[in-house]
């Protein structure tokens, strides 16, 4: 089984500490036998978010590692790299290992921008511990006005995505992904996945699987149309009667305006199903909005039980605007906002993209903004 169809952030290529040394006083083990935390996927430890709390808050005097009263021991670095198309990042990379080195965990956060209306902001946080368990997290956010079109408010773009990843050493493992998308003319796209296994050989309770995958999108077109939908399925190695493994799943979806078919107001369509032993059973229903307030509600299911074919009249109202826009979008991203610009004469001299190493903290430390569930990855 495919588990992640999206594999978590591995752009920046981010190297453990005990990949580049091991000294002699900070023992490294990653083996199932060695000492260590319990950890779970949700929250690693509470020891480990306070330490890696407390190095964000250092090196800004300069200095590059050091040990903390806990034990743990830090690193810390920071540069500035040059992008193509006259863009500058500037990042800042924290590396840290709890004092009996069974734990082991990273952070790298940066913004990058242009000389003229490029802006991005992002984050990824890694961690491993001797028992096996690792995790990556990240999150990006950009803003971009297209200065070929004039300016216009179609121009005006704000991007997100997130991606959080966990996997234990029993084979319990979860992964959550998150796109956004918000267009000045009133334009949304969002799209999410999120993943879950159970722990390898666990009978899951009765309507639960070993495995379950849940998704959800919706897109406006900024003229009242918009188009939505869900897909949800799982499976179970072991069915509740103690037979065959089964799986089931449930889709959903409504279009509306520009996105609707066949010229009507609207459509309405779903279906839920139920897999075991090479039988599918399945139902399936369908809606078509017409403009003149008719409805035509159809329905059937796989083994004849059930079936319908009705006309019936209906207002046929939908929503024509995101409950979260443009507007909300800006409203959300102070940050972001606030990253400064490129000096144009800088910009003028970047000619070829490459890496500066600074070794030292910037005056400020980049953060997610704050109100955003989708840019806070310890929510």
């Amino acid at each position: 089984m495919a588990f992640a169809e999206r594999a978590p952030e591995g752009s920046l290529q981010l190297t453990f500490q005990s990949d580049l040394e091991a000294p002699k006083e900070l023992t490294i083990e990653f083996e199932t036998q060695a000492a260590g935390p319990e950890m779970t996927l949700e929250t690693p430890t509470v020891e480990l978010e306070e330490t890696a709390t407390a190095v964000r808050e250092l090196g800004s005097d300069g200095t590059t590692e050091g040990i903390l009263e806990n034990g743990s021991r830090w690193w810390r670095e920071s540069g500035e790299e040059e992008l193509e198309g006259g863009k500058l990042c500037r990042w800042t990379l924290v590396r840290g290992a709890s004092a009996d080195g069974s734990v082991e965990w990273e952070e790298k956060w940066w913004e990058t921008s242009d000389a003229f209306n490029y802006r991005e902001l992002g984050a990824v946080k890694s961690g491993r511990d001797a028992q096996g368990n690792v995790w990556q997290e990240s999150w990006r956010e950009q803003m971009t006005h297209d200065a070929k079109s004039g300016f216009s408010n179609a121009s005006k773009h704000i991007s997100r995505e997130a991606n959080k990843w966990g996997k234990q050493a029993d084979g319990a493992e979860w992964h959550e992904v998150w796109d956004e998308n918000y267009w000045g003319d009133g334009r949304v796209k969002r799209t999410c996945t999120k993943k879950g296994a159970i722990a390898d050989g666990t009978n899951p309770d009765d309507g639960h699987g070993n495995r379950w995958t849940h998704k959800w999108g919706e897109e406006w077109d900024g003229h009242g149309g918009c188009v939505k939908w869900t897909d949800s399925f799982a499976d179970r190695d072991q069915s509740e009667d103690g037979g065959s493994g089964r799986a089931w799943g449930e889709r959903w979806e409504e279009r509306w305006g520009a996105f609707a078919h066949n010229g009507s107001a609207g459509n309405r369509s779903g279906s839920t199903w139920n897999d075991r032993d090479g039988y599918k059973f399945e139902k399936t229903w369908g809606e078509e909005h017409w403009h003149d307030g008719r409805v035509h509600k159809w329905g059937s299911t796989t083994d004849g039980s059930d079936g319908w074919d009705t006309w019936q009249d209906s207002e046929g109202w939908w929503e024509r605007s995101p409950s979260f826009g443009w507007d909300e979008a800006v409203s959300h991203s102070p940050q972001l906002l606030s990253v400064p610009l490129r000096s144009r004469a800088a910009d003028g001299t970047a000619t070829t993209a490459g890496k500066k190493s600074i070794g030292r903290a910037p005056g400020r430390a980049i953060k997610p903004p704050p109100g955003s569930k989708l840019h806070n990855p310890n929510q």
